[in-house]
């Protein structure tokens, strides 16, 4: 399911952000998704685009290399999952000393200054590492998933749940919580 994510804007002082897309054989999302972050460098221009290809065999990355030569990418030889790619894309800025990393899911749909905003957050709050935007459903805007889900201990992995738009009072757009979806998540590299 595609996901949409929505933030308010915010300007700040630059620093170098360094996005990592992972992409296997998606290629129409993976171009929204590298335009969602161009969009985003209006009002937070310091961002770098790294896409890491976890074995496409559709040639998609290839695809989107050609339209878009400036960004950064990794080829792996074969589909390593969600930690070994992200990983990758990792390692990669902070050889580079990025001072942030933004692990972004090849189907996600950014509000034009959604970076700044998470930026912003862990600037003014040193106890934090890593933030994430609310995240809005694709296909139903007025649907938002919580941070708070469920771990299903038989398969080991978190299970998402979703609220409504009109439940948001119970459910505040700024708060501490125990876990965040991977799928846009911001991180320091210090605290």
């Amino acid at each position: 399911m595609k996901q949409h994510i929505v933030n308010s804007r915010t300007k700040l002082a630059n620093k170098r952000v360094g996005v990592v897309i992972l992409n296997w054989n998606n290629y129409t999302d993976l171009v929204e998704t590298i335009e969602a972050v161009y969009t985003n460098q209006k009002s937070y221009s310091e961002i770098d685009i790294l896409v890491v290809d976890s074995g496409s065999i559709d040639r998609s990355t290839n695809k989107v290399q050609k339209k878009y030569p400036n960004n950064k990418y990794i080829y792996l030889k074969k589909n390593v999952g969600f930690a070994k790619g992200n990983n990758a894309g990792i390692k990669y800025f902070l050889k580079k000393n990025y001072p942030y990393i933004f692990l972004l899911n090849n189907d996600i749909s950014l509000e034009k200054s959604c970076i700044a905003k998470l930026v912003a957050e862990l600037e003014t709050n040193s106890r934090c590492a890593m933030v994430g935007p609310r995240i809005y459903s694709y296909d139903n805007r007025d649907k938002f998933q919580l941070t708070s889900g469920e771990l299903d201990i038989w398969k080991a992995k978190p299970m998402s749940k979703w609220a409504y738009e009109k439940e948001k009072l119970h459910h505040p757009t700024k708060r501490n919580v125990n876990k965040l979806p991977g799928c846009a998540l911001l991180i320091k590299k210090r605290l």
